[in-house]
């Protein structure tokens, strides 16, 4: 059986390939809690950084999670102010 060998450069780029694809899978905590919650500009920013610190290292796409997790709750939640916060017409009679 022969050994596969690869360089240094190739080790490098699959790890951050693999990174990137833990990267995208945290992501999508920080996507659909943005959604749930009417952020939708946030959910997709947090996605991307998720992606791309995954790329440089899982710990830091961890990191990233938790940040955006932490500023979806600690903002107003849009999704919900905009409904309740509506006034019924008065009535005329």
């Amino acid at each position: 059986m022969d050994q596969i060998r690869i360089s240094y450069q190739e080790a490098l780029m699959l790890g951050a390939a693999i990174g990137a694809l833990v990267g995208f899978i945290l992501g999508q905590i920080v996507f659909f809690l943005a959604l749930s919650r009417g952020k939708r500009q946030l959910a997709v920013v947090g996605l991307l950084l998720t992606i791309v610190g995954g790329a440089v290292s899982p710990i830091i796409a961890l990191i990233i999670v938790d940040i955006f997790a932490w500023v979806i709750f600690k903002k107003p939640n849009t999704s919900l102010s905009a409904s309740s916060d509506r006034v019924p017409p008065a009535d005329p009679t």
